[in-house]
């Protein structure tokens, strides 16, 4: 079987996809990702290739620069996935994530493979991912450029034999047409190796390290930022800190933006300490912009209590890799959370915006070993029931993925046709 994967940046959301396939078969496995990316390290038993797309676009384009940025990226493709062919690699199967474009054009050069497209998410009428005054108010055009992006999901399905997307929430944003098409599989949390204990200190880069037992409060997420909570969180903090002087507050993620906006002198973090009150002890806040992911985890086995504060969007992995760990987790009560988590059982929640609750609900894990411990081991359990990578997720793609190569003849020749 072969296997190509089409995403701007290696792995994408397809590492265990390609661990597995490198694993358990002879598959040959191709990503191409764009030339904007340096080729990473990569797993065995997948090559890595680039397609060149100029994305600079000018701004007279206004509202059409996200769909000519795409159209750029999937010639871009079908001109790296002719040379493919002609080296000899023809896909049984093609993965491409359906908000970037890239697969738009992959059967004008493989007519017979199969398309299973990742959608990750459709924009509603509001066009947002979130809502927040204080950072982001109303802005009607970027709430229609936003909904522009559903015009690649649409054309996407074109394509796309199958389709997948994590999660019910997900699920559900997507038009019934559209809806009916699309199964929820997650992509998989590896509670195998992902798992409690035994906690051991941590060094991070900032050279501060962390001991088992001490009251460690945790956040992490790509990039520091409003839209993933930042704000909520450091605002809670002169309560959990008046509360726990002890306890120190450990945020990992680098101090640039991804899905909002960009903040005043490029740092939130920065920005928003300098909102608070001086008598906060910022000796007790540790930043690292990176962990590598074993370090993450040990940091996760040694939080007394991890906040996820995301505005409604995708789920981060990163909650569920906490939990998975035996974090006892604090999180806001947006739908996609609440899909995860009960409060009171699998973990604590607040009410949206709610500072002063999300501070509660940390001092209570803090003051409470015993509860911190319950809620961690039934958050655990929830995980590894719902979204376990082995037993859970991987035999659905795999199933998914199998089934879709083996309705065609491998690898046979092309037969000259259209492509629908």
């Amino acid at each position: 079987m072969q296997i190509l994967y089409l995403e701007p940046r290696y792995p994408g959301q397809y590492p265990h996809l390609i661990r597995h396939f490198a694993r358990t078969t002879q598959a040959r496995q191709v990503f191409l990702q764009s030339a904007a990316h340096p080729i990473p390290a990569v797993t065995p038993g997948v090559q890595v290739r680039s397609y060149h797309a100029e994305e600079a676009l000018p701004a007279s384009l206004g509202f059409g620069g996200e769909l000519e940025r795409a159209g750029r990226r999937a010639e871009a493709v079908r001109r790296a996935a002719q040379t493919l062919q002609a080296e000899g690699f023809r896909p049984d199967v093609v993965l491409a994530h359906g908000s970037f474009g890239e697969g738009l054009f992959i059967k004008d050069v493989f007519p017979d493979t199969r398309v299973i497209a990742f959608m990750e998410y459709y924009y509603g009428v509001s066009g947002l991912i979130g809502s927040d005054p204080d950072f982001y108010p109303a802005n009607p055009d970027a709430e229609r450029r936003a909904r522009l992006r559903n015009a690649l999901v649409w054309l996407t399905m074109e394509v796309a034999d199958a389709a997948v997307t994590p999660m019910h929430w997900q699920h559900q944003l997507f038009p019934p047409d559209l809806r009916a098409r699309i199964q929820v599989i997650h992509d998989g949390i590896d509670t195998t190796a992902i798992r409690p204990g035994p906690a051991a200190p941590l060094q991070v880069p900032s050279g501060a390290v962390l001991h088992p037992g001490q009251p460690i409060v945790t956040f992490c997420a790509r990039a520091l930022e409003p839209v993933r909570g930042l704000h909520l969180v450091l605002r809670s903090l002169p309560e959990i800190l008046a509360r726990h002087p002890a306890a120190r507050i450990v945020l990992v993620g680098n101090p640039g933006h991804e899905y909002g906006a960009p903040a005043p002198g490029g740092d939130w973090v920065t920005h928003l300490l300098d909102h608070l009150p001086t008598t906060l002890d910022r000796s007790r806040l540790i930043r690292a912009p990176f962990l590598p992911h074993a370090d993450l985890i040990r940091l996760f086995q040694l939080s007394r209590a991890h906040i996820y504060a995301s505005l409604p969007f995708v789920l981060s992995w990163s909650i569920l890799e906490a939990m998975a760990a035996g974090a006892p987790v604090v999180a806001m009560a947006t739908p996609p959370v609440l899909e995860a988590i009960r409060d009171g059982e699998t973990g604590l929640t607040f009410p949206i915006g709610d500072t002063a609750a999300l501070a509660r609900q940390v001092v209570s894990l803090l003051d409470s070993p015993a509860l911190g411990e319950r809620l961690g081991q039934a958050g655990r359990a929830m995980v590894q029931q719902r979204y376990d990578l082995a037993r859970v997720c991987l035999p659905l793609h795999d199933l998914l993925i199998r089934g879709l190569a083996l309705s065609r003849p491998l690898n046979a020749d092309p037969i000259p046709r259209p492509w629908r």
